[in-house]
């Protein structure tokens, strides 16, 4: 099944390209200046101050700048691969446009959410994943009776599952090959929001702040599953209209 996949590219792209950007520059300066002059810092975003000071530069561009900003290739690969496995099918489904907004507005949910619960925080968070995260809640949505091919790696070498969605393999494969698992979407995706969700609960209890940002993928996964939503009601809204 072939599926446009403009913005999925595109954003991937510029996440490279930063990627590779942020590589060069930490090689003449200090790599943690890029971190916190372009990565979201809650304390410096919820500041009053900062706002009044420089809205522009200390609020709007680092909400957006740190869902394209990386600290390290497995971060950045990772982020890849979900977005560009998930992102093409949940493109093709909700269009271009929509895409892009999906995309957008789960990144700022995720930064926004990530920065509520660490009010006080002034270490800067990067990275793609609410934004992914978005897309996640969005397939799971779009796509609830997909089945998707789960790869259990080694708890003790990456202790992570890669997922990805049947469609888009190309290959038939028994439910059960290798540690090799086919499941419905339905059960999938949210596992993985509980497990989430789990995590950020414990760390919070604990009054601990991971090197993870939790709240992160949440905020944007629940963005991601009520734009889908809403964006599926006015299809049908539109389709019962004509």
């Amino acid at each position: 099944m072939r599926t446009q996949s403009y913005i999925t590219f595109m954003m991937a792209f510029i996440n490279v390209a930063i990627f590779i950007w942020l590589a060069m520059r930490s090689l003449t300066n200090e790599p943690h200046h890029e971190l916190f002059r372009f990565g979201l810092v809650p304390a410096r975003l919820l500041s009053i101050r900062a706002w009044l000071n420089n809205a522009f530069g200390d609020g709007i561009v680092p909400l957006i700048s740190f869902m394209f900003m990386h600290t390290d290739l497995f971060h950045l690969l990772s982020n890849m691969l979900f977005l560009w496995v998930f992102g093409r099918a949940v493109e093709g489904r909700i269009g271009v446009g929509r895409f892009l907004l999906l995309y957008m507005i789960s990144g700022l949910a995720s930064g926004i959410g990530h920065s509520l619960v660490n009010a006080k925080s002034a270490v800067p968070v990067v990275g793609a994943s609410g934004a992914v995260a978005g897309i996640l809640g969005a397939y799971l949505l779009l796509f609830p009776g997909s089945w998707v091919l789960i790869f259990i790696l080694p708890v003790a070498l990456f202790g992570l599952f890669l997922a990805v969605p049947s469609a888009l393999v190309g290959i038939q494969l028994p439910r059960w090959v290798f540690g090799i698992i086919w499941l419905p979407a339905a059960i999938v995706l949210p596992y993985w929001f509980v497990l989430q969700l789990l995590n950020a609960l414990r760390t919070l209890s604990l009054g601990i702040q991971s090197n993870i940002a939790w709240w992160a993928h949440i905020a944007g996964f629940v963005a991601g599953l009520w734009l889908a939503y809403k964006f599926k009601r006015s299809a049908k809204a539109y389709r019962h209209h004509n």
